[in-house]
């Protein structure tokens, strides 16, 4: 059986604009929570995130991670999410398959193109929202000026949890609002906006003008969930300054599957459905990533909505239409795997060697069928042809092809009728760059 109940669970996927220092926030998450023995760093290229030869040269985080760091009790999924628009495909998949996006800013940039579209990205998506304002420690920062910037574009819903003791080099921690030597302006900001999720606990607060830890726990979730409250973290992540105080602000405060609303779905007869998380239905996931391993082969990445489902257990693949055995269940964390017996609703594992399965695949109860809808892809921008050197280059090529558009849906390929060429489209040319040097190495 799985080692957290749903309710234990809570699954992040960390956005925002490229450079705003995701991987690094990850890896402090990792460490603080006693997952890795030092503090990965993206200079020095030994992140657990950022593990792809690509990733490593360029410093630049081009796929989607998984992770998981486990601390008080909790599970907290971590999703690092590329940055730079080329990949905006990654960040669409960690944000259809996390229940929280965690959107960080950078205290030197400010708001950015990225920011804003990712802001939008999650709330098309029904998504909590919450920020992290990374590198205060930097030159020249202006840390309370971008959350001011903040609030004036996203609404004053964005409320600090914490505060910073100096901008700059000289940052050295944070304060919590909710503690009694916290600003008590921005706390009780915070209690008013969480208060409107429970009408019970409004009227109590506005009694008293407190509220219990307590109380503050069970109802943060679902005012993140009506979007009455985004909430705040101040962190320098590289000196791991305010993360552990987010990690447990996390595993505290931030919903839970449990708290999540059911997905959508269609049944055999293509009739609206409803899927909640829950861990005693029958079986339902989807799957959210592909990735081919020179030595594995296929894996696929899914998470579990309802149900459980363990090692062994026959399936049925809607990708394929057909059923099939699921013979190990790996729990990872970038590329590491560890094989588990079972996991239930809200989990996040990878299977390997199951050629059918394909990205947005639901998985389910072959005797109680559903099917999510397809993770909505933006259209490619940016096309090439391609030409192989020699005739027998050109099957080469079409394998090599049908293996980077399976990994990622924003690519394609196609054959035109007029030249007979193969055409290749991206999102950019870096992006077209990047599966060009993965084809070649492969």
């Amino acid at each position: 059986m799985a080692d957290f109940q749903t309710k234990d669970l809570r699954s992040v996927v960390l956005v925002g604009h490229g450079s705003t220092g995701k991987t690094s926030i990850a890896e402090a998450l990792l460490y603080n929570a006693g997952m890795t023995t030092r503090l990965g760093s993206v200079s020095a290229k030994n992140t657990v995130s950022d593990y792809d030869v690509e990733e490593k040269e360029r410093s630049i985080s081009i796929d989607l991670s998984v992770l998981h760091a486990d601390t008080e009790g909790k599970r907290i999924y971590l999703l690092d999410a590329p940055g730079y628009a080329d990949f905006i495909g990654s960040a669409v998949s960690g944000l259809w398959a996390a229940d929280v996006a965690l959107i960080t800013v950078s205290a030197v940039n400010g708001i950015e193109v990225g920011t804003k579209k990712i802001w939008k990205l999650a709330e098309e998506f029904g998504k909590p929202r919450a920020f992290v304002l990374n590198k205060v420690d930097g030159e020249n920062t202006r840390p309370l000026e971008v959350l001011e910037n903040l609030r004036s574009l996203f609404g004053s819903r964005v409320i600090p949890v914490n505060l910073p003791d100096a901008a700059g080099p000289a940052f050295s921690k944070v304060t919590n609002v909710l503690d009694e030597e916290g600003d008590e302006n921005y706390r009780a900001e915070l209690y008013e906006a969480v208060v409107e999720a429970d009408e019970e606990l409004m009227d109590k607060y506005l009694d008293s003008g407190e509220l219990t830890p307590e109380e503050f726990a069970r109802v943060l979730g679902p005012a993140m969930l009506q979007g009455s409250v985004y909430p705040l973290f101040f962190t320098a992540a590289e000196k791991n300054i305010g993360v552990r105080e987010m990690l447990d602000f996390i595993a505290s405060y931030f919903p839970s599957p449990a708290d999540m609303p059911p997905r959508p779905a269609k049944t055999p007869d293509g009739s609206d459905t409803e899927v909640p998380f829950d861990p005693d239905g029958p079986l339902a996931a989807q799957v959210f990533r592909i990735q081919t391993d020179p030595f594995v082969g296929k894996l696929a990445y899914f998470r579990v909505v309802r149900g459980s489902v363990s090692a062994g257990d026959t399936v049925f693949n809607s990708a394929s239409g057909e059923t099939v055995k699921l013979s190990h269940l790996f729990l990872v964390q970038g590329k590491d795997q560890k094989e588990v017996p079972s996991v239930s609703a809200g989990e996040i594992v990878v299977v390997s060697r199951i050629d059918s399965l394909a990205n947005s695949a639901t998985i389910c109860d072959p005797n109680a069928k559903v099917v999510f809808p397809d993770i909505p892809y933006p259209t490619p921008m940016v096309s090439l042809a391609l030409e192989p050197k020699s005739r027998g280059d050109e099957q080469k090529i079409s394998n090599a092809v049908a293996k980077a558009a399976e990994e990622d849906p924003t690519f394609r390929s196609e054959r035109t009728r007029a030249t007979n060429e193969l055409v290749i489209s991206g999102m950019g040319e870096l992006h077209l760059d990047i599966i060009l040097g993965r084809m070649k190495r492969r």
